[in-house]
């Protein structure tokens, strides 16, 4: 939909897709790194500036490359981000947004995996009952955040929450000083709460923040 009107860009974070690591590890795994990923390929691409948009751990990602790099952002989106720092590992309810059911769910497949079955059944189920989580009564589009939460590189997602915790990630300093425009949207229904979205908006000085009702993590 964005690019019936703009440029679009987007690209496999490293590690991920086909940006592969000859030596993935925690070393090679880090938000600077990220970073550098992001203004190597503006350079290569030739451009001057840019609007940086990054949904959930993504707008954790633009928010940092956007502090780095103030200069090169022509306008910061962050959509269900984790905010500009580690607060959101405070609200972050997962089981909170499930209902009783889907909790048991969640537990029975918890306890089959646990037990160590490795069967795809297991896996499937327990998936499934964690997307209901990050959906708002849609059963729509439940198989299809299922199937992405399959699609998560375990190695590379604990790496970078070890580094964002490492380097002690608060970037609301640096957006302070960020006087282009930011939109910060939110779901009313995020299992991350609504604190990552205030503090994004709280910092940015020229930042407008969006409440989508009856929204999940995933629009």
């Amino acid at each position: 939909a964005l690019a019936k009107k703009y440029q679009v860009i987007l690209y496999d974070q490293r590690g991920t897709g086909r940006t592969q690591l000859r030596s993935p590890g925690p070393e090679t795994v880090t938000m600077d790194l990220m970073v550098a990923d992001i203004e190597a390929l503006r350079r290569q691409l030739g451009l001057q500036e840019w609007v940086v948009m990054g949904h959930s751990f993504g707008g954790i990602l633009a928010s940092y490359y956007t502090a780095r790099h103030p200069g090169m952002a022509k306008g910061l989106i962050a959509s269900a981000s984790g905010g500009p720092d580690l607060g959101m590992l405070d609200g972050f309810d997962l089981r909170g947004s499930l209902t009783q059911q889907q909790r048991d769910s969640l537990d029975y497949w918890s306890a089959r995996i646990e037990g160590g079955d490795e069967s795809p059944e297991a896996d499937l189920g327990r998936r499934r009952a964690l997307a209901a989580a990050y959906l708002y009564k849609d059963e729509e589009h439940l198989e299809q955040v299922a199937a992405r939460l399959g699609q998560g590189e375990r190695d590379i997602n604990r790496w970078v929450w070890e580094d964002l915790k490492r380097i002690g990630y608060d970037v609301k300093p640096e957006l302070s000083r960020f006087l282009k425009p930011a939109l910060i949207l939110q779901g009313e229904e995020d299992l991350i709460g609504k604190g990552p979205a205030e503090a994004a908006a709280g910092a940015l000085p020229n930042a407008e923040l969006v409440y989508l009702p009856a929204c999940g993590h995933y629009g």
